[in-house]
């Protein structure tokens, strides 16, 4: 699968790419236990245009694109990987947060608001920190419950990888 598209939330425009995932993180022993169970998606997220802070309806609006994904494929597991090459914009709250943190607690509070507000209970977003030598890294894995026995084995998986 290799699906983008353009959403436009306000002033902000943002690029949001939904791929194969190539497995760079996990062990191919690890992905041959898994594969016949989930299919493994990488998404991104870019903005392309705006430099307003995104409202919590721009959020849920991307939220929904994800959702929709997941609503699709019951075996889906959406990997987003929270990056740090864009700096979050400075608030006396968030200084003491790496971009990483701050980025992956917006995800989870995202993900948590959009699934209480819908009334779903069969999601569920597994984040791995893997802490680094100068910041951590933040892994977000969105899936169906019924998944979750493959997601412990991939998020351990993920500690091996990056420990390395």
């Amino acid at each position: 699968m290799h699906e983008c598209g353009v959403v436009s939330c306000g002033e902000n425009v943002y690029q949001i790419c939904v791929e194969d995932y190539e497995g760079r993180c996990f062990s191919p022993e690890t992905l041959s236990k898994v594969s016949n169970y989930i299919n493994l998606y990488s998404v991104s997220l870019d903005r392309m245009s705006g430099a307003t802070p995104p409202s919590v309806k721009e959020l849920m609006h991307l939220a929904g694109f994800f959702a929709d994904l997941l609503y699709q494929d019951d075996k889906a597991v959406l990997i987003y990987i929270c990056d740090f090459l864009n700096p979050v914009p400075a608030r006396k709250r968030r200084q003491e947060l790496s971009s990483q943190e701050y980025r992956s607690r917006l995800f989870s509070l995202l993900f948590q608001r959009f699934v209480t507000s819908n009334g779903l209970t069969d999601y569920h977003d597994t984040v791995v920190e893997i802490p680094g030598t100068e910041e951590s890294f933040y892994v977000h894995m969105i899936s169906s419950i019924s998944v979750l026995p493959q997601i412990e084995i991939l998020a351990r998986d993920l500690h091996v990888g990056f420990d390395k």
